[in-house]
């Protein structure tokens, strides 16, 4: 029996794509419009994503963070204007529906927070907390965000369209509270050094030394090194594809980043004394893995400060691996190592790697199975999708796909993608 296929686009990676009612059932190929599911508790997804966040710095022994109630609507102002007005960026425009301040720190002074010292992450185009949180760790300068030892507080705003599902945005704003409490206190008027332009009052002055204590005092409550992937972690993503700004401009696909914050808290700044020859590995099955070194001497968009390093893996990680990291530096004339390991996600039903331009698997019917699509080179990404109508397919990401049989008693059938022919045999 014949069966009508689908034309499916992938369009971003981290969307779980779904059929929809509106796929045609004649015999002849149809182009589909495949929509992302609306989330159906907002609620829920922003409570999730804070306590995501919170609970991944607990895991790595780091502060958790506390919710504030001011930086939540900030957040949740900026979630509203990147919606209503299809935007992705960290900036607003005057006039725009939704509009509260161009910058983060003007949204938050709009909002009534008292201090400027804060930091903002995004993500567009996810239907889940999960999906964004991992997302955005996945993306070394959001995940530097993320991990920062000085931040002790957040707000989460979620807005999604729930007319159009992809137009989802979720916004993360970072602060410090004992710098907020500073910023809340007298102005400093006596003798002595001073910061001030720190607050939304910007004539406000804070001692110098109150300031910096507020600093390291945080600093203190977290590691000395703040390793990512934390020792231990298990289902890490094993593919990096995009930010922005994009670290690795030259390349679409890669390994997901492993990095190190140096805590400036426990690492001297003197100069006689300053963290050297910094490298970091990565090793599968004890073989090395090809991957880029970055700090802040080679980092592209001079976002690295001098305590940040990553690696990232020339190609992806695999599925159900477990990996060893090394990291070796130099501190105050000695050698330093620390070894770690993390486990990639575990795909439990049967996994395909596709390789070869014509291949052939078998499946069960009735059965679902993972088909990995190992890109041959940096830019190589699943395009258009055909496949059967009775096949439901998931998006797992950029390379991957889940296939689940509708029918029990369904027929054989290929797949088709840009270069690969995948023939599928159906067994009973």
């Amino acid at each position: 029996m014949r069966m009508g296929f689908v034309v499916i686009v992938l369009v971003m990676a981290g969307w779980v794509w779904q059929m929809t009612d509106e796929i045609s059932r004649s015999s002849r190929p149809e182009s589909v419009v495949v929509l992302q599911p609306v989330m159906e508790d907002i609620a829920y997804e922003r409570s999730h994503a804070f306590d995501y966040v919170s609970e991944t710095r607990e895991a790595m022994a780091m502060n958790g963070l506390t919710p504030n109630t001011l930086l939540e609507r900030a957040a949740q102002s900026h979630a509203d204007y990147l919606v209503a007005n299809h935007a992705k960026s960290h900036f607003e425009t005057v006039g725009k529906p939704h509009f509260t301040g161009v910058a983060p720190v003007d949204r938050v002074a709009h909002v009534g927070y008292a201090s400027l010292r804060v930091s903002e992450n995004l993500s567009t185009h996810h239907h889940s907390a999960k999906d964004s949180v991992e997302g955005l760790f996945s993306a070394i300068y959001h995940r530097f965000a993320f991990l920062d030892p000085q931040i002790d507080e957040m707000g989460v705003g979620v807005t999604q369209d729930a007319a159009r599902g992809s137009n989802s945005a979720f916004v993360y704003v970072m602060g410090n509270s004992q710098i907020r409490n500073l910023c809340q206190e007298e102005s400093f008027s006596g003798v002595g050094n001073y910061v001030y332009k720190v607050c939304a009052d910007r004539k406000h002055r804070i001692r110098a030394k109150a300031f910096k204590h507020a600093l390291q005092s945080q600093q203190q409550e977290n590691p000395a090194l703040i390793l990512y992937p934390y020792d231990g972690e298990e289902g890490v993503a094993p593919v990096f594809y995009d930010e922005a700004p994009d670290p690795l401009p030259e390349s679409e696909v890669s390994g997901f980043p492993v990095s190190v914050i140096f805590n400036p808290a426990f690492f001297s700044p003197a100069s006689s004394e300053q963290v050297s020859d910094v490298s970091l590995a990565l090793y599968k099955n004890q073989k090395k893995v090809p991957a880029y070194f970055m700090d802040k001497e080679n980092d592209p968009h001079g976002r690295f400060s001098d305590h940040q390093f990553a690696l990232f893996p020339e190609e992806r990680l695999a599925y159900n691996t477990r990996y060893k990291a090394v990291l070796r530096y130099r501190y105050k004339d000695e050698v330093q190592q620390r070894i770690w390991h993390f486990s990639t996600t575990q795909i439990e039903e049967p996994l395909y790697m596709i390789i070869q331009p014509e291949q052939t698997i078998h499946i069960k019917a009735g059965s679902e199975c993972v088909l990995y699509f190992k890109p041959k080179d940096a830019h190589d990404l699943l395009g258009n999708i055909h496949y059967p109508q009775r096949v439901s397919v998931t998006f797992l990401d950029h390379n991957t796909l889940k296939l689940s049989m509708l029918s029990a008693d369904a027929d054989s059938f290929t797949i088709r993608t840009g270069r690969h022919r995948v023939k599928v045999i159906v067994e009973p």
